[in-house]
């Protein structure tokens, strides 16, 4: 055996070795976090209406329904605003409180993670959170699901901190005021606080301690008084409007299937929701769907043991009652709202894993599985790239437009950018310079025909139009390439000038 061989045969993948790796893996993300916060890259169209609601409304504001279609937790809400007010309304502030809370999730992960597996289960379970899309997309928006994933990931990490209520002591006090806060600061951690508990209830009647139970009961009607307020408040409009309810009917779990179609969404619905945690590989799919099978037997089969109880009551339960809530059509399982529950399905699905590994011929074959479901999906070149989402992006059209625009040129947009249109023209800490913007609606139909119409009336040559590559109503345009003077393309976007007459 010659030297090189006997330096790997005595390479021993310690605890030591996995913890140095874990620690890169979470340095990475928290890297990669960084590095795409600090691209600054353009507002999205619900960021625009979100951020819309902090400029124009008071802190007291924000503790009512949102407008522009917009929702998302007061304290949230106060935290954005605070960020604006503070450090100007640019992208960097807008984005700064979710990119903590996507910081501060992936350290309490890699805690959690350690309290239910092995090191190198540990490990790999802290690398799809690092390096997946959905978590750095959302770590790096405007939007509340950064913050929903932080709440579900510390009131775990609290749960094990902090002893439970028992009768009326101090620790009472202490979880039935954070439950009641943190339903504020996320709406999805109801189903969290669901299942601890549920957890305490379970763990008080096996102790027959009446101070736990009553201690627990207590705790509990503060949080569902919270909630009750909350869902007055704040939801129980949203929950009865005939658009949410249409916009988000492919987005409620169809449980149980009726029919054919039926069954095909219920399916489509799960395949997204594993998409997101794990891969959309087949070999992503099969390993989830194993892995979730064999935890799922180990809990029916150690039901009475304490370990496998807190993991159905913190790990299971939580997804489970989100998905009672969708089927009963008052949350919908659009993939941003399923990210609060991601961290815990990885989890789970470690643990099958974990479970599964019991040779090393086994070991080694899911190894290389997980390996290639995770380089399938990981997003590390986002280091120094530019990462984008699934959204259209105008800020470098309009600052085209900047460029190219005269004095008699108006400039219009399609529906779905004209908020981000308005923030950049009306909102940013520096505004693009723009003339002749018309903010209003277009529509669908015969309206932009119309608007053309009234355009060439007033005495208008050419017009700058800055659109979404999905929005239908500008094809008569795009059918016109020989009155299209100029165009720059973007990212599902693009801004042209086109000649009237």
């Amino acid at each position: 055996m010659n030297a090189s061989s006997k330096y790997f045969a005595s390479l021993q993948l310690t605890p030591g070795f996995w913890q140095k790796l874990a620690w890169l893996v979470l340095a990475a993300g928290i890297l990669l976090r960084l590095a795409i916060w600090w691209q600054q890259r353009p507002v999205l169209l619900d960021e625009a209406n979100l951020i819309r609601n902090f400029v124009e409304r008071s802190y007291s504001g924000l503790f009512q329904n949102l407008d522009y279609e917009q929702y998302a937790p007061p304290l949230f809400s106060v935290m954005v605003k605070a960020s604006l007010d503070l450090f100007g309304n640019n992208e960097l502030s807008a984005r700064l409180f979710p990119l903590l809370c996507s910081i501060a999730t992936l350290v309490l992960f890699y805690r959690l993670s350690r309290r239910f597996l092995n090191w190198p289960a540990a490990t790999a379970a802290l690398a799809f959170v690092a390096f997946g899309k959905i978590f750095i997309d959302y770590a790096t928006q405007c939007k509340q699901y950064a913050a929903d994933g932080l709440a579900t990931i510390l009131l775990l990490e609290l749960f094990f901190r902090i002893s439970p209520p028992k009768g009326f002591n101090r620790n009472t006090f202490i979880w039935s005021l954070m439950g009641a806060v943190i339903i504020w600061f996320s709406m999805p951690s109801v189903f969290t606080l669901a299942g601890i508990g549920i957890y305490w209830l379970i763990k008080s009647w096996q102790l027959k301690s009446k101070k736990a139970f009553l201690g627990s009961v207590f705790a509990g009607c503060c949080w569902i008084l919270s909630f009750a307020i909350y869902f007055r408040l704040l939801l129980l409009q949203n929950a009865q409007s005939d658009y949410l309810q249409n916009f988000h009917r492919d987005y409620f779990l169809a449980f149980p299937p009726l029919n054919l179609a039926d069954l095909q969404l219920l399916g489509n619905q799960l395949n997204r929701i594993v998409s997101k945690a794990i891969g959309k590989t087949a070999i992503a799919v099969i390993l989830t769907a194993i892995a979730f099978t064999a935890v799922l037997r180990e809990i029916v089969l150690h039901r009475k043991e304490a370990r496998y109880q807190v993991i159905l009551c913190l790990l299971l339960l939580p997804i489970f009652f989100c998905f009672a809530a969708s089927a009963l059509k008052y949350y919908s399982l659009l993939a941003r709202l399923t990210l609060f529950f991601l961290p815990l399905l990885i989890l789970l699905v470690f643990l099958g894993l974990q479970g599964l590994a019991k040779t090393r011929l086994l070991s080694g074959i899911i190894a290389v599985l997980v390996i290639i479901v995770l380089g399938n999906s990981q997003q590390l070149t986002a280091i120094n790239q530019p990462f984008h989402s699934d959204f259209a992006e105008v800020r470098d059209g309009l600052q085209f437009i900047a460029r190219q625009q005269q004095p008699d040129e108006v400039i219009i947009a399609s529906d779905d950018v004209l908020p981000v249109v308005r923030y950049y023209t009306q909102h940013h800490q520096t505004p693009i310079q723009l003339q002749n913007v018309d903010l209003a609606a277009l529509g669908y139909g015969n309206s932009l025909a119309t608007k053309l119409d009234s355009l060439r009336h007033l005495g208008h040559q050419k017009v700058w139009v800055v659109a979404s590559i999905h929005d239908p109503a500008f094809a008569e345009i795009l059918a016109q390439p020989d009155r299209i003077l100029k165009r720059e393309d973007h990212y599902f976007s693009y801004a042209l000038l086109y000649k009237l007459q």
